[in-house]
């Protein structure tokens, strides 16, 4: 299994974790209740924990992919292609997405800090598209589950790592909100008390919070929408 960040030694997989199989045997493993991983004998706890910050590292890798694709395809169809979208916006619109979209790309491969942040506005936006709502809910995972807070955030980071779960359930409420719309407000009312209780223990502001108070935005902003469309449909249709 790879090792994505060899110097930061405060997350499993950039150790030497585990024993070589051909130096244990099969008994012996078994009676200090080893399992075997990837042909080396590990806890089933830390099994669990391979998997889980393997799979981050990887999604983490293959978001900033789908980021370069966003930043290049629409430039190809526009230009390359000469399709309908080249007569209707200018080429600086596009250049500008391209920059934006390939740096947060580059960004997420080397796991810095900032690309996380910028990561997720943009995620956030692409809701607006309409593919958005079936991948923003995967994207916000794998940029603030607990694994990628700790990759992003440091290893003299812990005390941020630790999230509050008022925070995580205000995370959860915003992406249930993107089809639930009504769930908006809540997740709002929700982040605002877990911001508030972080201030009052001397924590900074968890950022789930805040992530899941932009997404319960754009659920209420939706539910809105929504109740002034049906509100025409019923009382003023002839």
């Amino acid at each position: 299994m790879r090792q994505y960040q060899p110097d930061r030694k405060d997350l499993l997989i950039n150790t030497a974790w585990g024993i070589p199989s051909d130096t244990l045997s099969a008994e012996e493993a078994k009676n200090r209740n080893f399992v075997l991983f990837e042909k080396r004998w590990v806890t089933i706890e830390e099994k669990e924990l391979l998997k889980k910050q393997n799979d981050t590292y990887r999604s983490l890798r293959a978001i900033g992919l789908l980021f370069a694709i966003v930043a290049v395809a629409p430039a190809y169809f526009a230009f390359i292609r000469d399709t309908y979208l080249s007569s209707i916006i200018s080429p600086t619109v596009f250049v500008i997405n391209a920059f934006i979209f390939l740096v947060t790309a580059i960004g997420l491969w080397e796991y810095s800090g900032w690309a996380r942040y910028v990561a997720t506005a943009l995620a956030v936006l692409s809701i607006f598209s309409g593919v958005g709502l079936i991948t923003t809910p995967i994207v916000l995972y794998y940029l603030h589950n607990s694994v990628a807070r700790q990759i992003f955030l440091g290893e003299a980071s812990a005390e941020i790592v630790t999230v509050l779960p008022d925070s995580m359930r205000t995370f959860k409420l915003g992406l249930f909100s993107l089809l639930l719309f009504p769930l908006g407000p809540v997740a709002i009312v929700k982040g605002l008390q877990a911001i508030r209780r972080n201030k009052a223990a001397g924590l900074p502001r968890p950022t789930t919070a805040m992530v899941g108070i932009a997404l319960g935005l754009v659920g209420t902003l939706a539910c809105i929408l929504l109740a002034v469309f049906l509100l025409r449909v019923i009382f003023f249709q002839q």
